[in-house]
């Protein structure tokens, strides 16, 4: 019972929006043709004025809109354009009047689904008298992560009597790149295809130490094996050293990142914050094993960028992240399938279009 009054009452404030928004433009007609009919009817001066005066209302109304357009400056600015989904930031917004006449009916719009303000300053219009300027502050929170625009978008101007109506966007929006949580959303399918990429091969185990030893050297510890020791050093030197596991390229897995064009659409947005919340927990979980992924992605061509520690893991999040993104056509494609093959590896394609993990 409560469901049906809520929905009986949202479409009653519906109906109610869209009378405010026709009624003036209702009432205007009738004016107009009541005075054509009076002047037709009866003549004289006062039925002429009457009648020039609502028949030259709408151009005096659409260059005041117009000289609205011209006086009006909106600056947005916050804490830095790069920011954690779900965090707020120190957001400020100045509306200036740079024209010599007073001007009003101006609306700030902006998408309540990506952006929330804490304080709602945008549900009533604006009035400014010459060279007035109008301080916001507040703070911004981005609700999906990605690269997009945040903040007001959209700005809607009127007349004195909300007949005539201009929507446009800001020249200078404000665009930000926002980092997704990090959750272990991807550990379960993850570990499936390591799983999947052992079955006929042993080449990539997560629970095996390395047997190759390197050239990199460390101090000998407590606890480290005989075998490690580098024993010429030690003759040459008097110093025990042991020698580091090498990283084979067999024991890694190259992740192929295959993105789509996202844009500004909502839908878009939704999709890219669940690729992007699936891709650093991949990263987080190979940080976290302290074993190599190799990632393979596009930025401006082709690159890699290998995650092994949570050293690098921060410099992928914090940095390449924000670079992954844009449509991907075939030739593209091929080349970063070629790329995955100069090493042995275990090769995964992982697609934003149905965010699907692919072992290939």
């Amino acid at each position: 019972m409560f469901k049906k009054l809520q929905n009986k009452d949202f479409k009653s404030k519906i109906e109610m929006l869209k009378h405010r928004v026709t009624l003036p433009r209702v009432i205007y007609i009738v004016l107009l043709i009541g005075t054509c009919i009076l002047v037709s009817n009866k003549g004289g001066a006062f039925s002429y004025v009457l009648f020039f005066s609502v028949l030259f209302y709408a151009p005096i109304a659409f260059a005041y809109i117009l000289y609205t357009m011209w006086a009006l400056h909106i600056f947005q600015d916050m804490e830095g354009r790069l920011m954690y989904k779900n965090t707020s930031k120190k957001y400020q917004i100045q509306i200036e009047n740079a024209g010599f006449l007073p001007i009003s009916g101006i609306r700030l719009f902006y998408s309540d689904v990506t952006t929330l303000f804490k304080d709602e300053f945008t549900t009533d219009s604006f009035q400014l008298m010459p060279k007035q300027s109008i301080y916001i502050e507040t703070e911004l929170t981005c609700r999906y992560a990605g690269n997009y625009t945040a903040g007001i978008e959209r700005i809607e101007l009127e007349d004195f009597f909300g007949i005539i109506k201009i929507k446009f966007g800001l020249q200078t929006p404000l665009r930000v790149s926002v980092l997704p949580v990090v959750t272990d959303i991807a550990v379960k399918d993850i570990t499936r295809i390591l799983d999947e990429s052992m079955m006929g091969r042993n080449i990539f185990r997560l629970d095996l130490t390395e047997n190759f030893l390197g050239n990199d050297l460390r101090k000998y510890m407590q606890g480290d094996s005989l075998n490690t020791i580098h024993w010429k050093n030690y003759a040459r030197t008097g110093e025990l050293m042991v020698r580091l596991p090498e990283k084979q390229n067999s024991d890694m897995l190259s992740l192929i990142l295959i993105t789509e064009d996202t844009g500004d659409d909502v839908e878009n947005i939704k999709r890219r914050d669940i690729y992007l919340e699936y891709l650093v927990s991949v990263a987080n979980y190979f940080a976290h094993m302290k074993k190599p992924v190799r990632i393979i992605y596009p930025d401006s061509g082709i690159k890699t960028f290998t995650i092994e520690d949570y050293k690098s893991f921060r410099e992928f999040y914090h940095d390449k992240l924000r670079r992954i993104h844009g449509a991907i056509d075939e030739d593209t494609e091929k080349a970063m399938l070629d790329k995955s093959l100069e090493s042995i590896s275990v090769r995964v394609m992982f697609k934003e279009k149905d965010n699907l993990l692919c072992l290939i």
